[in-house]
């Protein structure tokens, strides 16, 4: 589903590199370099406990793969899933010309300290892998 949006609207739906980097220092003011040590959040090697979709409780197993729904983890500065779950779009180019788009994060099946919050992957838009979602951004004006 992701990937078919992107595909036909381009960057519809894909956050960009500003608002990413924008979360992530937001998130360092609690968590200092949250952006290369995030620790937290759904990551291979880390088991936690959370609510499914028909709200009972489950357990993620450590050194296991597994999505979970979103909003179950990394709840830092009221901004969720930064920490593993599943990596995003950005709109960020790519210096290489056979990958001109960059994804962002770490992901559920893999270990933190390798692909942290703040981790950059140039990757070509047309690849398609179940961990790489897109985030949605709300602006607000003060």
């Amino acid at each position: 589903m992701e990937y078919q949006l992107y595909k036909k609207e381009n960057r519809y739906g894909i956050i960009s590199q500003e608002i990413k980097n924008t979360a992530l220092k937001f998130i360092e003011t609690k968590y200092p370099n949250y952006a290369t040590n995030s620790i937290q959040g759904n990551y291979y090697g880390i088991e936690f406990t959370y609510v499914d979709l028909n709200g009972n409780i489950q357990t993620k197993a450590k050194n296991r793969g597994e999505l979970v729904p979103t909003g179950q983890t990394t709840a830092v500065n009221n901004i969720y899933d930064m920490g593993g779950n599943g990596r995003e779009w950005t709109t960020e180019p790519c210096s290489y010309t056979t990958a001109p788009k960059t994804y962002r994060g770490g992901a559920a099946g893999e270990l933190p300290n390798s692909y942290p919050a703040g981790y950059r992957h140039a990757v070509h838009p047309t690849y398609v892998h179940l961990l790489i979602t897109f985030r949605t951004a709300l602006f607000v004006r003060l």
